[in-house]
């Protein structure tokens, strides 16, 4: 995450001449926040910077309410939103599971779903062939190279978000798996997550628009109607069953339905949770638009330590990073690239395939750039394809879903 030294400077002789005004940015040291956007300046922070070596902080603006001009407006709106997708597949940047696969493990999560909405019945043997499928699937997949999906559909949200959270979870935990029966069953709790969707009223279930406080009320109970499908199932595994009831849960006990505490919860609770809220703000959904990732990033570090559990977090922002593979970011010489590749020994220095020059200009031929060798150059800040700051709210970290 390092920025030049003289940039840092700047940066400080800047903040100092403010005193007692709220700060414009993002204060990291290495890859840890330490103050943002509103906190007031005062001689303490002042002090406490000052004793940092400079080549740790960094300073970013990427959550504050975009107003992009020039040609990096122009290159927003005519070449990224439309055709984000396809650029990165240019510049070599591949899906890591494709839309066949997700498309075929949707529809089996579907059938299962609904066989236990209309005939009350938990088909164990196909969740855990499909748990299986999806893991040799990923298993080949390079965590460090590991690009989030963009698969969407709103009537079949639940079955692509079960998997997509099942694919989450197993790719970036595995190495915390002892043997490959237990990564099955972790795989099975996951796609299972929201099985109690299933008896939720499909008015609820599917309504175009927020829930009222009761109809949320009745959607939060989808945890105890998952868990009293399958709590009697000598076949499936308490870890399973644990993440079906306790993945809405929080480390500070202000989750449902229990408000269970970090003591309470299983480390693969945690990681449930982690991965459930990532992806469910991660989506576009009929009543907001989706975040772009690197602001779901921001809510799980705001989290961390207080509703999630910060080895989870850690963890998990290794395996994806602080600008996940298929972020287009701008760099500090004006250039726009989008990461390939995370570095997780520096979570803010990924490899990049730089596509657009200085003046933005495509370029013929996308070259490499990897920021943890390259210390001239830094993330200036990332392309936010999709914010709206009428619908993003970061401060809900629990989302109805």
């Amino acid at each position: 995450m390092n920025q030049d030294v003289p940039a840092v400077q700047e940066q400080l002789e800047l903040i100092a001449k403010q005193i007692g005004q709220l700060l414009d940015v993002h204060v990291y040291l290495d890859d840890q926040p330490i103050a943002g956007p509103g906190s007031t300046i005062t001689e303490a922070l002042l002090d406490r910077l000052s004793q940092i070596d400079p080549q740790r902080l960094h300073f970013s603006k990427e959550d504050l309410t975009p107003g992009e001009d020039g040609f990096v407006g122009e290159i927003l709106t005519k070449y990224l939103k439309p055709n984000a997708a396809q650029i990165a597949i240019d510049a070599g940047i591949g899906q890591d599971l494709s839309v066949e696969a997700r498309e075929m493990a949707a529809r089996k999560v579907k059938d299962i779903f609904e066989s236990c909405r209309y005939l009350t019945k938990l088909d164990l043997n196909a969740i855990a062939d499909l748990a299986g499928e999806l893991l040799d699937r990923v298993a080949s997949l390079d965590a460090a190279a590991f690009k989030l999906h963009d698969l969407r559909n709103y009537d079949e949200y639940t079955y692509y978000h079960s998997v997509n959270v099942c694919v989450l979870g197993t790719t970036l935990f595995r190495e915390y798996i002892s043997s490959e029966a237990d990564l099955i069953e972790l795989g099975i709790g996951l796609l299972l997550h929201d099985i109690g969707k299933s008896k939720i009223d499909l008015k609820i279930l599917n309504k175009p628009g927020r829930l009222t406080d009761d109809e949320f009320a009745v959607m939060r109970r989808h945890v105890v109607y998952g868990y009293n499908l399958v709590k009697n199932n000598d076949e499936m595994s308490q870890m399973s069953k644990d993440i079906i009831l306790n993945h809405h849960e929080r480390a500070n006990g202000m989750g449902y339905t229990r408000g269970l505490t970090e003591g309470q919860l299983s480390f693969f609770d945690m990681v449930a949770a982690v991965c459930d809220v990532f992806d469910a703000v991660t989506t576009d959904r009929v009543y907001r638009t989706k975040m772009d990732v690197h602001r779901a990033v921001s809510i799980l570090i705001r989290g961390s330590g207080n509703q999630f559990n910060t080895k989870v977090v850690n963890h998990f922002l290794r395996g994806i990073g602080r600008f996940p593979v298929g972020t287009f970011v701008l760099l500090n010489n004006g250039e726009i690239g989008v990461v390939s590749r995370i570095n997780s020994n520096a979570l803010s220095l990924p490899v990049l395939r730089v596509i657009f020059d200085a003046e933005g200009t495509r370029m013929p031929q996308p070259h490499t750039v990897d920021l943890y060798e390259q210390r001239e150059l830094y993330i200036d800040r990332p392309l936010d394809l999709s914010y709206s700051p009428a619908q993003h709210v970061l401060e809900d970290p629990n989302p109805p879903v």
